[in-house]
């Protein structure tokens, strides 16, 4: 959903988001998706087609499936982009005719892992969550309070598998003396 606002927040539109999972689709809008599509009723490739009269200028694709792929290099139009940005886990196959005869063009992006343009990209995201530009509100699904501060070097390594964290001073959320991790869906123990 963070690729989402990146593209509302650099002026792009109308944004169209396939979406299996319903608590997603529900999210969508709040994050700026004009159209919400759930590929199990529509056919977001046709959808996409016919509503912007040919494809889209740019597309995301954030599932790691070969399906998602497929979709997004379909759903760019002649002369687009389509950026993948998801880590597979398994090797997938793609006709490189659907790329080559519309003279696509597909990047990757691998900021997340630490990519080459990782400091680039990360510090946009934080400066666009720090203006306002993003909202982190509608991505936080939990929050839980830390009983000891990383600061404190106390050991906070379990955290690290919460790959959607983003940590807040207590300064900017309710009680100043506690920090607080707001995680996306996903749960978090520290092994004790």
């Amino acid at each position: 959903m963070t690729v989402l606002q990146a593209a509302l927040a650099a002026g792009a539109g109308p944004l169209y988001v396939s979406e299996p999972r319903a608590a997603r689709r529900t999210l969508a809008p709040k994050c700026g998706a004009d159209e919400v599509i759930d590929p199990a009723e529509m056919d977001p490739v046709s959808n996409i087609d016919s509503e912007t009269n040919g494809g889209a200028d740019v597309t995301f694709e954030v599932a790691g499936a070969e399906q998602s792929v497929a979709q997004a290099l379909a759903s760019a139009r002649a002369g687009g982009t389509a950026t993948i940005v998801s880590i597979f886990e398994d090797l997938i196959r793609i006709d490189l005719n659907n790329v080559v005869m519309p003279e696509q063009t597909v990047v990757g992006t691998a900021a997340f892992e630490g990519g080459p343009l990782s400091r680039r990209e990360f510090g946009t995201t934080i400066r666009t969550f720090a203006t306002g530009a993003f909202d982190p509100e509608p991505l936080v699904t939990s929050r839980i309070i830390l009983k000891t501060s990383w600061r404190t070097g106390s050991n906070v390594s379990w955290m690290m598998t919460a790959m959607k964290s983003r940590f807040w001073s207590g300064r900017e959320r309710r009680d100043p003396r506690k920090t607080t991790l707001l995680c996306r869906g996903i749960p978090l123990h520290n092994g004790n």
